[in-house]
C-alpha cells in the first residue's frame, strides 16, 4: 500500500517580511478598492511575518498578459516542484537512507 514517508518544501527566492508587503500592496492597490484600509486588516490578523515570492516585488508593478503569466508559473511551479522533491527524497529526518527516483 503506498505511504507518505517524507516530505519537504521549497521556498521561492524573493523573501520579504509583512510590513513591506504591507505598504507595497496600499501602494499598488489604492485607487481600485475603496476600502482596502479594511482589507488590509489581514495582515494583521493574520500574524505572518514574512512571505516568499517567485518574482521580485516590481514585477507586479507592470502589465503582464495572461500567456506571460501563465508561461511564468508553470516554468517556476516545475522548478520549484523538483527542487521539493529531490529535497523530500534526501530528508534524513524522515528517512533511514535517501530514495532514488527510479524507487518511486
Amino acid at each position: 500500500m503506498p505511504k507518505i514517508t517524507s516530505l519537504s518544501t521549497h521556498q521561492p527566492t524573493y523573501k520579504l517580511d509583512q510590513e513591506e508587503i504591507e505598504r507595497f500592496t496600499k501602494s499598488l492597490f489604492k485607487n481600485r478598492f475603496p476600502n482596502l484600509e479594511r482589507l488590509l486588516t489581514v495582515f494583521k490578523n493574520g500574524e505572518i511575518q514574512t512571505r516568499h515570492f517567485c518574482v521580485p516585488l516590481d514585477w507586479h508593478e507592470k502589465d503582464h498578459s495572461f500567456e506571460e503569466r501563465n508561461n511564468l508559473y508553470i516554468e517556476l511551479a516545475t522548478q520549484y516542484g523538483v527542487k521539493a522533491i529531490e529535497k523530500c527524497l534526501q530528508n534524513s529526518t524522515y528517512l533511514s537512507k535517501p530514495v532514488s527516483t527510479e524507487e518511486i
